[in-house]
């Protein structure tokens, strides 16, 4: 996923990308923020 998604930034030149995870449980949608979080070794901001 990570090597996908850094693929489709530099095939459109982007230096941003903004996910929208679509999906009902807040459960699951907390969950799959916190997986890109570590595939991209993302920390909380102080």
């Amino acid at each position: 996923m990570k090597a996908a998604l850094i693929g489709l930034a530099h095939a459109h030149q982007v230096d941003e990308i903004i996910v929208n995870t679509l999906t009902h449980d807040p459960v699951d949608r907390l969950r799959s923020y916190e997986l890109l979080a570590e595939t991209f070794q993302l920390a909380p901001k102080a």
